[in-house]
Parts: structure tokens; C-alpha cells; sequence
């Protein structure tokens, strides 16, 4: 790795392990390129957690060995991540109460509970949505209007997700309501059975609600994760806060899952397991060795000094996923990994063409055919296949609808 990634992942590390604190030392001696660490850190979105660790009791010490207007600068990029995740946590606040009031049956994900419930300190794990995970649509029909009644405004719906937006203090505040924790835009997969069997009761935002169990909260890390196609810094921050937590933490059941998911589930999986052994000293007992990275079954990351034999190669942060994919013998042929790259290609050109949308439904039918089919039968597969035209029956039907209603253009002569 350069050395400007190996001190950002260090810092990330360092509360859980002091014996990295004399190689972050020797890192700050050396020429860094600081506005690329200032640069990737903006990127996997992880100032808050820098600006802390360089700041906390037991790292004062290097804050000594980084230029001022360096540190001036962390602290001030600081205050805006604050000013922003101040402002989604009062709306945040507001949906949840009105939630809860109207009795309606949802758990907060990803970054609103992790922020509140796994962090030491509140707004040091910035998230830019709130995301809220429902048990079935009747539950969020019920929430969309009181979204609508909240001032949101309606952005799009598929079987995945519904999206609304709402504009305050000069902030475009998104609240992704989930169906479920598929990938896919009209069918489930992954079908991640049980998550409503294992909440607990939590406050969140001063109001107590269900919140999932820490085993899905790393499953729901790793599923986010793969569907973005890279482990960020902020998965890795993410991973050593949940799993530092919870001592009771149930590998067996995740054991379990990774047999139904060796792909989406086991790769970060791994990554994580990998990065806890080498770095933390942490051991995760689990059994990843079905899970092929490479012919020798074997995964060893590179984010050391000198250069290891059969490792995976320089990797730097994020880490792609296709790059550990490409281990495997039917990566050429693997729908999955084939719609996450070319879903990841098409959010990089930011095109919202219909022949991108047919080409992502192409590997979406193929994924049903060849692997659905053979994992959990015809039956299921059917049901899959029949969700997916319905919905590409709905978006065809929609984009029609959508250019009837458009106004014909009139050119007024001078």
C-alpha cells in the first residue's frame, strides 16, 4: 500500500491495538502526501473517526509529529461532518418518533443506530441517508405517508427500496425505506431469513425501538458492502466497533449464513477475519477455507511493508471486490459478480438509459436461472422470474406514462 493509505488504515485500527502505534509514528516522519490522506479519508467518509483518534488521551503523541495547518484543517472538515450529521440526526429523530407513535413495525440500519448504539461518541460515524428496514409493504405504505406528511418528497420506488428526499439547511436529506435486504430491484436475493425473530429493544434518537442483532448488523455491513462492489475504510471502522461490542457475539449463526452466501456474505466476511487475525490480534472463529480467494484457498492482505508471496496484491482502500472475485475459477461466468460490476460501471457514468436498465435485468434473469433455480428449487425460482416481469412490466408501463404526459416542445418564431 502507499504509505498515506497504510497511516489512514492504522488510524482506523489504533484504539484496538497500541502495538501499531510506533509504525503509525514512524509513518508520520515520512513525506506524506497530506492532501491525499486528507482527500481519501473525505472519501471513505472517516474524518470524524480521524479527527477523534488523533485527538483521544492515548494518541495525543502523534498529533505532535503532523503539521498544524494539518490538523487545523482535520478539525475543520470536522465541523462540517458534525454540522451535516447534526442535521440528519434531528429530522432522523422526528421520522423515528412519528414512527413509533403511529405503531408502525421498522428497525433503523446502517449508519443512524451504528452512530448511536456501537460508537463511543455520537456523529463519529458519518452516514449521509437514513435508512430504515420494514417487515412487509403494508407497514411501509403506512410510513410513506407519514413521510409525505413530514414534508419528504417522493423520489422512486422498486422492490427494494422506497426513496424520499426532503431540502433543510441547505441539505438534501434522503430516507431510503427498505423491503427487504435484496440486492435486486424486483425479487429477493439475498432471502436472509429470521432478522424480525432476533431484535431487542434499544433507544435510538431517545426513542426505544427494535434494532437488529449484532450478527445482522455485520451481515447487513457485508450485504451493503458487496452491493457497492468495495470494503471501505468505514466497513473496516464499522466491523472492530460491532464485533469489539458484542463478546457474545454468535459466529455459528453466521457460519450458517455463509453456506447460503459464500459469495456476498463470505468475501468481505473474510476480509474482515483477515484483518482482525493480522492487525488486532483478534481471533474470529470461523471457518472460511470453503470460501476460494485463490487457488491456495488462502487470503493474506498486503498492508505491510514488504511485499508477500501469494498475496492478493497491493490493495488500497476501498478494496474491490471483483479484485478478490477474479480468484475464482467461475468469476467469468458468475451473474452476480457480473451485475455488481456493471451496476458499479453504470453509477460511475451516472447514465439512466432503458439499455442499461435491460442489461442489468439480462444478469438479474440469468442469476434466477442459473443459480436461485439450483439453490432453492423451480417453485422459488418461478416466483422470482414472476416478480421480475411484473416490475419490468411496471417500468415499461411507467416510462410510456411518464413521456405521454410531457408537453410537446413549441419553437416561437421571432
Amino acid at each position: 500500500m502507499l504509505r498515506e493509505d497504510k497511516l489512514l488504515f492504522y488510524l482506523v485500527c489504533i484504539h484496538e491495538n497500541e502495538r501499531l502505534l510506533p509504525t503509525v509514528k514512524h509513518l508520520l516522519t515520512q513525506n506524506l502526501d497530506w492532501n491525499y490522506v486528507i482527500g481519501k479519508a473525505i472519501h471513505n467518509r472517516i474524518i470524524p473517526l480521524l479527527n477523534h483518534n488523533l485527538r483521544i488521551k492515548d494518541t495525543r503523541e502523534l498529533a505532535i509529529l503532523i503539521p498544524s495547518n494539518i490538523l487545523d484543517k482535520i478539525q475543520e472538515l470536522n465541523y462540517t461532518f458534525t454540522g451535516h450529521s447534526l442535521v440528519f440526526h434531528e429530522e432522523a429523530k422526528i421520522i423515528l418518533k412519528c414512527l413509533d407513535e403511529a405503531a408502525i413495525e421498522f428497525t433503523p440500519i446502517k449508519g443512524v443506530l451504528l452512530d448511536q448504539n456501537v460508537y463511543p461518541k455520537k456523529h463519529l460515524r458519518f452516514f449521509s441517508d437514513i435508512d430504515l428496514l420494514f417487515p412487509n409493504s403494508t407497514e411501509i405504505k403506512r410510513a410513506e405517508q407519514i413521510l409525505l406528511n413530514l414534508g419528504f418528497d417522493h423520489v422512486f420506488s422498486n422492490a427494494r427500496e422506497s426513496v424520499f428526499r426532503k431540502y433543510r439547511h441547505g441539505q438534501s436529506i434522503h430516507c431510503d425505506m427498505h423491503r427487504s435486504l435484496t440486492f435486486f430491484n424486483f425479487f429477493e436475493y439475498p432471502k436472509i431469513g429470521g432478522f424480525w425473530r432476533k431484535t431487542s429493544e434499544a433507544t435510538v434518537s431517545g426513542i426505544k425501538l427494535e434494532v437488529m442483532s449484532p450478527e445482522y448488523m455485520i451481515i447487513v455491513l457485508c450485504l451493503h458492502s458487496f452491493l457497492h462492489g468495495s470494503f471501505s475504510l468505514l466497513d473496516l471502522s464499522d466491523a472492530i466497533r460491532i464485533l469489539t461490542k458484542y463478546s457474545d457475539f454468535n459466529w455459528r449463526f453466521i457460519s450458517k449464513q455463509l453456506d447460503e452466501y459464500p459469495c456476498s456474505l463470505g468475501i468481505p466476511i473474510t476480509v474482515i477475519k483477515s484483518i482482525f487475525n493480522e492487525y488486532l490480534d483478534i481471533t474470529i472463529p470461523l471457518k472460511t477455507d470453503s470460501i476460494t480467494l485463490n487457488n491456495k484457498k488462502r487470503f493474506l492482505s498486503q498492508i505491510i511493508e514488504e511485499p508477500v508471496k501469494q498475496s492478493l496484491g497491493d490493495l488500497q482502500y476501498p478494496i474491490p471486490y471483483n479484485t478478490l472475485c477474479k480468484r475464482c475459477n467461475d468469476y467469468g461466468s458468475c451473474p452476480i459478480s457480473r451485475f455488481i460490476n456493471e451496476r458499479m460501471k453504470l453509477q460511475k457514468l451516472r447514465t439512466n438509459r432503458i439499455s442499461d436498465f435491460i442489461l442489468l435485468e439480462y444478469y438479474e434473469i440469468l442469476l434466477i436461472l442459473k443459480m436461485i433455480r439450483k439453490k432453492y428449487g423451480f417453485k422459488y425460482a418461478l416466483k422470482c422470474l414472476h416478480q421480475e416481469f411484473k416490475g419490468i412490466f411496471t417500468y415499461i408501463i411507467n416510462i410510456i406514462k411518464s413521456q405521454l404526459i410531457q408537453k410537446p416542445k413549441v419553437q416561437l418564431d421571432k
